[in-house]
């Protein structure tokens, strides 16, 4: 009787293949803020842990190390900003086919001093580490809307993410990049 979707994008999708348009209808998808003394306390722990100091800015990415999430163009940003003499540390979550590969770009590209990758974790570590962040790292080749995204902006961290998909139904220059 109905299509329900998460993005605008994915309704002209589907309407460009034939969908009749009156019966698709985009519901967005949410997610919960963390509570405030969660986020400060774990802040201050995860950047401890790691040696991260607490005034340097703290990028994160996290997804599965696949062609989609271009784990390849992600170590060259991280390059790139390095040589433009950015100070920044990078926690990069997610395992995959191409993580032998990233972690040889962090090699050839000496990043290993400032980005550390730690593998898959369970959903509420992921959380933990995003709470410390200040910036969301997502380059992916295609998306719909990403729960990262969504997780990201609703505990007050910057995204900076590819504009595909529905990126851009929830972003703008008040809210990411």
């Amino acid at each position: 009787d109905m299509n329900v979707v998460t993005t605008a994008h994915l309704s002209r999708w589907m309407h460009s293949r034939g969908a009749d348009s009156t019966r698709i209808n985009v519901m967005y998808t949410g997610v919960r803020a963390p509570r405030t003394e969660r986020t400060i306390s774990n802040r201050n722990i995860i950047r401890s842990r790691f040696g991260i100091d607490t005034d340097l800015p703290l990028v994160i990415f996290g997804g599965r190390m696949t062609k989609q999430k271009r784990p390849e163009l992600l170590a060259e940003i991280f390059k790139a900003a390095v040589e433009a003499g950015l100070k920044f540390h990078a926690l990069v979550i997610g395992d995959g086919e191409l993580r032998p590969d990233f972690e040889s770009l962090l090699e050839k590209y000496n990043l290993r001093e400032s980005v550390t990758t730690l593998g898959s974790l369970p959903h509420e570590q992921w959380l933990d580490a995003l709470i410390a962040s200040d910036i969301l790292l997502m380059p992916s080749l295609y998306e719909g809307i990403s729960i990262s995204l969504l997780e990201s902006m609703a505990a007050g961290v910057v995204p900076i993410v590819s504009d595909v998909g529905g990126h851009s139904e929830v972003l703008d220059e008040r809210t990411g990049y």
